[in-house]
């Protein structure tokens, strides 16, 4: 938008808009934006060019040519302040990645997932800028963004996306990560793995002009056989709490176990199935709380969730209604650090020990 203001004694003042200083200097009026506007005497008052712009324009040059002219004839053309049109932002966020996989052979670390989909400033499909994958010898978690309720905050909620090292970084060999391709290409990646036998785990990230989509699903891949965490149990006083909510906006509670092995406060009854986690919650409340529990199922890659059915009774469970195809919580092993998610009916802190 530009804007003059005639003085007095004018009769008509005419304008010409141009696109960059070259286009200027050579003659070539940008979009036919030549305009006039035509005053009585002595009349002192604004116009307004107003012209529209496309996201081609952005970071563009502008120059107005302006000539004043009454009965005795035209002024000199004055050129106004050159003007920059500024970028305009991508209010889109690019989609996480949901297919991530991770395999291995005796040399190699293969990582393959489909490219995700994105939108331009303008709305547009189009691919993303760059990735970044990183690796950790612990599931990765991050923080999701709650689309529900902007003061919702989780008390179980862990994340070590932040302390997880990048793939170039972490491996001595690692080609360069390629660039985000139109989606629902496939892309792949190929890391040669340290000697150490350990189990990594790998998590992505898409990131279009100025955004960075939430966090893949986590793929674990184990390089030999990785040696078992020996460590005493914590003390009594460095018990893990987890404060499970009564959420009535979601009702879910996210929360990681850091244990490999771990009991329940004030027992000595190993938990080791999923089971076994919604039993003790159950007696620590004193009634059945524990309606839903959720996960990511590594083994068939999608999310796993059931409906816990009761009878009468603490802890009598007559069904796990299953919403999506996955072993029940009476076959699923508590995986250290990686994330779960329960809803519960009533306010309860459950606390467990184990062995890192």
């Amino acid at each position: 938008m530009i804007k003059y203001t005639p003085k007095i004694g004018a009769r008509y003042f005419k304008w010409t808009l141009y696109k960059n200083a070259t286009s200027y200097k050579s003659g070539i009026n940008y979009k036919n934006s030549s305009h006039e506007a035509y005053y009585a005497d002595g009349e002192s008052s604004s116009q307004t060019i107003t012209v529209p712009l496309s996201s081609g324009d952005d970071n563009q040059k502008y120059t107005c040519d302006v000539i004043a002219g009454n009965s005795f004839g035209e002024s000199d053309p004055y050129t106004a302040p050159e003007i920059t049109v500024p970028e305009n932002g991508d209010p889109s966020t690019p989609w996480a990645i949901t297919d991530l996989q991770a395999t291995s052979d005796a040399n190699s670390i293969y990582l393959n997932w489909t490219a995700p989909y994105d939108t331009d400033k303008s709305g547009v499909q189009a691919p993303c800028k760059e990735y970044n994958i990183r690796v950790s010898t612990e599931a990765i978690v991050d923080i999701p963004q709650n689309p529900f309720s902007a003061s919702y905050t989780n008390p179980n909620q862990t994340t070590n996306w932040s302390n997880a090292k990048s793939v170039e970084s972490f491996f001595s060999e690692v080609p360069a990560i390629p660039a985000p391709t139109t989606f629902e290409i496939k892309q792949s990646l190929q890391i040669t793995p340290p000697t150490t036998n350990e189990t990594y785990y790998f998590s992505i990230k898409a990131k279009d002009s100025d955004k960075w989509s939430y966090i893949s699903n986590v793929a674990g891949v184990s390089i030999g056989s990785p040696e078992i965490a020996i460590s005493p149990i914590v003390a009594t006083s460095e018990l893990k709490p987890y404060i499970f909510i009564k959420n009535t906006t979601l009702g879910i509670n996210t929360f990681s176990v850091p244990f490999k092995t771990i009991t329940a406060e004030g027992t000595s009854k190993e938990i080791v199935y999923l089971s076994d986690l919604i039993t003790e919650i159950n007696n620590k409340a004193g009634e059945n709380i524990v309606q839903t529990l959720g996960w990511w199922d590594p083994l068939n890659m999608k999310h796993a969730g059931y409906e816990i059915v009761y009878g009468t009774g603490l802890n009598t469970i007559s069904e796990y209604k299953k919403t999506t195809t996955a072993v029940p919580p009476t076959e699923t092993l508590i995986i250290k650090d990686m994330p779960y998610q329960i809803s519960v009916t009533k306010n309860v802190t459950f606390e467990v020990k184990g062995i890192r």
